[in-house]
């Protein structure tokens, strides 16, 4: 089944409002081992993850309380600090917390290098908040870091030419 269908099935956003979810089929792996999504909100994308990737070990973080979702684990840690670390390696890492410029960076930062298996695939979703006074909170914003990076592959994607609107990144290793 095609994740925009599983998406449009558990009500997530990624589906609805943003339409990531071809970009997201096309660019990502049929076979996933473990999976973090960062970002918990009502568990939905959760539940999506889940059901494209049954046999993967699927993890959600949070700050909040951690939702009961079954055949998912979901923590409550903040992915800002050290302590995400200690989760282990994972195919698929998908930032959908804060979507303040600084809090991404950190967790990119902090996942990308440590925790990503080797041609694993981070996912930096609501990107447009770097075109948000109101989400910068860094001395660069998080869209000028990663332009600014050579070393990395990214793929970006907009549903509207403009920016400012649902944008996210997929950053293969």
């Amino acid at each position: 089944m095609k994740l925009h269908t599983i998406g449009l099935k558990h009500k997530t956003d990624k589906a609805t409002f943003h339409n990531f979810c071809d970009f997201y089929e096309e660019h990502l792996p049929k076979k996933v081992t473990r999976l973090l999504e960062i970002g918990i909100m009502d568990g939905a994308s959760l539940r999506m993850w889940k059901e494209y990737y049954p046999d993967a070990e699927i993890i959600g973080v949070d700050i909040s309380e951690p939702k009961n979702i079954e055949g998912v684990t979901c923590l409550k840690i903040d992915a800002t600090t050290v302590e995400i670390q200690k989760l282990g390696v994972f195919d698929i890492i998908i930032d959908d917390g804060s979507h303040m410029t600084q809090d991404q960076q950190d967790t990119f930062d902090l996942l990308y290098k440590n925790n990503l298996a080797e041609h694993g695939i981070y996912i930096m979703e609501d990107l447009h908040t770097s075109f948000m006074p109101n989400y910068t909170n860094s001395e660069k914003t998080t869209y000028e870091v990663l332009q600014e990076s050579n070393d990395l592959d990214i793929t970006y994607w907009s549903r509207t030419d403009n920016k400012a609107e649902s944008f996210t990144a997929i950053i293969k290793k």
